[in-house]
């Protein structure tokens, strides 16, 4: 469960903060930037399954339409100079075990978390055409029981929603790490689930994916059950004009205007839903 995205040179987001909980209304004037909330919560949740210029290339661009160019994604778009674009995201995972790609449950150590994600942009080099997007620094780290109680900022019952769903202890050490040694951002895993050993290092400025988007095994359970939260963040997109009418008194549902072609979705349809402009747009995840 998302409960809270910070969000800070996406499109025409910056410095954006929004507290999320079980229900939540996103709601505003055209062309404000509602619809690119979502498109960053989209993004995450590809960047945790694919590469970062697959991912990029599945988000809308600011005209609308998916582009090929990563810079349609950034706030200062094509203008020169420095690219970037910061996410972060506080999260609830489920306490029960999760399943690797091999079969294999793994249960998180800690299910309540904080993941911090920077992307840049590299010009095209060489025969390439287009740049890519660059990873800078990436991080997870366990939100304490005792600080839960002021992260989760919609009303909830202590006994019968917090306790049972922040659970675990771990000492200081993050999940995921990012320190700059000299001009290179390095990024570490730390271990997890009880093994010991050191933290596994990488360039950053080599990744062609998020380190969340690599993990696929028991090995590490925390880092997999956040891969898995973020994996089960879907859009539902409902067309208006699809839906029934409010009920005349003593009568059936009258249609809205406008005749559906059989199949298009929607009530009574056996297609998808069509997206269209004005359409309402709602995130649900695997809790519902």
């Amino acid at each position: 469960m998302l409960t809270r995205l910070e969000v800070d040179g996406f499109k025409n987001l910056l410095d954006l903060a929004v507290e999320l909980g079980p229900f939540t209304c996103i709601a505003g004037e055209n062309g404000t930037g509602k619809s690119n909330v979502f498109d960053a919560i989209q993004f995450l949740s590809l960047l945790a399954d694919r590469s970062l210029m697959e991912a990029a290339q599945e988000v809308r661009g600011t005209h609308g339409e998916r582009h090929g160019d990563a810079r349609d994604l950034f706030w200062n778009g094509y203008d020169r100079g420095t690219h970037r674009m910061r996410f972060a995201a506080e999260t609830l995972v489920s306490p029960e075990a999760v399943e690797d790609d091999f079969g294999r449950p793994a249960v998180p150590t800690t299910s309540f978390l904080r993941y911090e994600l920077e992307l840049g942009y590299q010009p095209p080099k060489g025969a390439e055409k287009i740049g890519r997007l660059s990873l800078l620094h990436e991080s997870l780290r366990h939100i304490k029981q005792g600080d839960a109680r002021a992260r989760l900022r919609f009303p909830h019952s202590k006994a019968r929603f917090r306790d049972a769903v922040v659970t675990g202890r771990r000492s200081g050490v993050s999940y995921i790490s990012t320190t700059v040694e000299g001009t290179e951002s390095v990024i570490r895993i730390h271990q997890d689930g009880g093994s010991r050993g050191p933290p596994r290092p990488a360039a950053a400025s080599r990744a062609r994916a998020t380190v969340v988007s690599t993990v696929n095994t028991s090995g590490d359970p925390t880092i997999l059950a956040v891969r898995r939260e973020m994996q089960s963040w879907r859009r539902l997109a409902l067309e208006p004009s699809a839906l029934p009418a409010p009920a005349a008194r003593g009568g059936h549902p009258r249609r809205s205007a406008g005749r559906r072609r059989r199949g298009t979705g929607g009530p009574g349809g056996t297609g998808p839903v069509p997206a269209a402009p004005g359409r309402l747009t709602a995130w649900l995840t695997a809790e519902g």
